[in-house]
């Protein structure tokens, strides 16, 4: 996982290479772009953590809501 974002850099300046060619990639735009990975690297990760934990909640309450919907018993007549 922490592989990841190298592979993604690499991949991002390779298609930036190609699709402008080399000479247009200067240190200046690699710093920047590395630079904004590292700041939205952990909003991302969070993010994929609250999707996540939605999908959970959901499905717990899908089964919560499950549950209260079966009719209640009569247990008239049991000691």
């Amino acid at each position: 996982m922490s592989m990841l974002p190298i592979f993604a850099s690499i991949v991002i300046f390779g298609v930036y290479s190609a699709i402008n060619g080399q000479d247009s990639l200067t240190s200046s735009k690699v710093y920047t772009v590395l630079s904004v990975f590292n700041l939205i690297s952990t909003p991302m990760r969070l993010l994929v953590m609250v999707i996540i934990s939605f999908v959970n909640a959901k499905a717990s309450m899908d089964r919560v809501n499950h549950f209260f919907g079966y009719e209640e018993k009569n247990f008239e007549g049991i000691n």
